[in-house]
């Protein structure tokens, strides 16, 4: 018999095989539409003000749990400048419930406010219960809604921490501490790391993004490259390059369409100044160890002090941070390759699950690319609509297939397998506020409303025909794939690693371009 299974293993009689499918070979179709009531909140004594706070909440963006079973929407607002005076929201909904089709409204499990407009939202990739979202003034805020009070943590609002909009977040493994932690990145150019171990008092690791021409390299005139020393770029968004265990590579996006591979320090014990007087926790250690080595034993200096004036018998993280030293001297730059610009701000960043250097980008230009990190220019580019591309995600199941969604309500699938150049499939999200019921089949439009812009994607990591988008009208849409689209083909991990090899040597290399500071 096990003469007869090593032949089988060996036989190539099924390469190429593929199940017959049902159904269309490439559609999209909507299955729920997902709204909530926010009017309380949003009239609510004491929360938000008079201006925005009068106008209804966006769904700014998608998440799901690592279950598969329960969507995640944050909600704010897209159109606010300065300070927001409006409340925010993060709302679930587990759409396996028992009943839950039958439901007519579809009301959401969990709703949680917030002071101010949340503009992005992560779940924690193994436990289901544990939602993070960043808020417009900065803060990131982490909820487990397992929990009689979910509220477990929220930064603060400080010039050493994020000021501006938290426009992305991503959990990042450290294998170190067997933990995951918080990446964020805001408008200010920080990309700041936060652990749930000190309650997000203070960040556990900083950079700080420099603005084009700021970073020494190469860019434009040596007057202009002066001129900007010292500024940081707005960060739009964030993903992290799949290196293993180590991810030790995050790609941003900038407001001024720069796309940005920062290569982060690996940190290393002993490598901080030796002329401390005070013990120091391994954190605050880690910290100084990235202080560039000229301004350690000044750095030293000022944190000791202030922490014997606070009577403080060891130096631990938030000493530091009281010290309130320079955040140049907190947050280094990372080692920056910089590849080819949009034409405007880049709205989303996703690297690939299923290969080590490609990731897709969109812009305010109407585009998506697919880049190679170890060049420049991008491999391909998409342009399936006249309007901006909002968000781009990969496929968790398909390492060819990523869907795009557009500020005109296009929601549009790409198979690199079947074309490199246009959508297999697309759809609109529908006007006015649609109610679908499978059973029926049938959805229920107000023909009035407006279409609304679809502001985010993400597709279910465990039930792959399905994935959800968020849009300005304050609706979380899932949608539901053909069998094609959501299961892997013959060849597709070939066809990756093609598509990888044949953009390889166009340009210059990473290491020709990368700037270390």
């Amino acid at each position: 018999m096990e003469d007869e299974l090593a032949k089988s293993d060996a036989s190539q009689a099924f390469i190429g095989y593929a199940p017959i499918e049902e159904g269309g070979d490439n559609e999209i179709a909507l299955h729920y539409t997902l709204s909530c009531d926010l009017s309380e909140l949003l009239s609510a004594t004491g929360v938000g003000g008079t201006g925005s706070s009068s106008k209804p909440l966006q769904a700014t963006g998608v998440d799901w749990s690592p279950t598969g079973s329960v969507v995640a929407a944050s909600f704010g607002r897209n159109d606010i400048a300065g300070w927001c005076d409006s409340p925010g929201a993060l709302a679930t909904w587990n759409i396996f419930r028992r009943g839950f089709a039958d439901e007519g409204d579809h009301a959401p499990d969990t709703i949680l406010d917030h002071s101010s407009c949340l503009m992005c939202v992560s779940c924690h990739p193994l436990s289901p219960a544990i939602i993070a979202a960043g808020s417009f003034n900065g803060e990131v805020v982490v909820w487990d809604t397992s929990r009689d009070e979910p509220l477990l943590a929220t930064t603060k609002i400080d010039d050493l921490y994020h000021r501006e909009p938290v426009t992305s977040l991503s959990w990042v493994h450290n294998p170190r501490d067997d933990e995951y932690r918080l990446a964020a990145v805001s408008g200010d150019g920080k990309l700041l790391f936060w652990s749930l171990k000190n309650n997000l008092q203070c960040p556990v690791e900083g950079y700080r993004v420099p603005a084009e021409g700021a970073d020494g390299g190469r860019d434009g005139t040596r007057a202009r490259r002066s001129s900007a020393r010292g500024r940081t770029a707005g960060c739009t968004t964030l993903s992290f390059l799949r290196e293993g265990r180590h991810m030790t590579s995050a790609v941003v996006g900038t407001e001024g369409g720069a796309v940005v591979k920062c290569r982060l320090a690996t940190s290393s014990k002993g490598t901080a100044d030796q002329s401390k007087s005070m013990r120091w926790s391994s954190e605050a250690d880690e910290t100084l160890s990235r202080v560039p080595t000229k301004h350690q034993r000044e750095v030293v200096r000022d944190v000791e002090k202030a922490a014997k004036a606070n009577r403080g018998a060891e130096v631990d993280l938030p000493a530091v941070f009281r010290a309130r030293l320079e955040s140049s001297l907190l947050y280094p730059s990372p080692g920056l390759f910089r590849m080819e610009k949009h034409h405007g701000p880049v709205h989303s960043i996703d690297c690939s699950p299923f290969h080590r250097a490609l990731l897709l980008s969109s812009g305010a230009d109407g585009s998506a690319r697919l880049y190679n990190t170890l060049q420049s220019r991008a491999v391909l580019t998409f342009e399936p609509s006249n309007s901006n591309l909002m968000d781009v995600r990969w496929s968790r199941a398909r390492p060819l297939v990523f869907a795009a969604v557009a500020e005109d309500g296009g929601i549009f699938i790409y198979d690199l397998l079947q074309s490199p150049v246009i959508p297999v499939a697309s759809a609109q999200l529908p006007r006015g506020d649609a109610l679908f019921h499978p059973r029926s089949r049938l959805v229920d439009v107000n023909d009035k409303g407006a279409v609304g812009a679809a502001y985010s994607v993400s597709f279910n990591p465990r039930q792959r025909d399905l994935l959800a988008t968020g849009d300005s009208r304050g609706r979380v849409i899932v949608w539901r794939m053909s069998w094609r689209l959501a299961n892997k083909r013959p060849g597709e991990d070939a066809g990756l690693e093609r598509l990888f090899k044949g953009s390889v040597g166009d340009d210059g290399q990473e290491d020709e371009d990368d700037q270390a500071n």
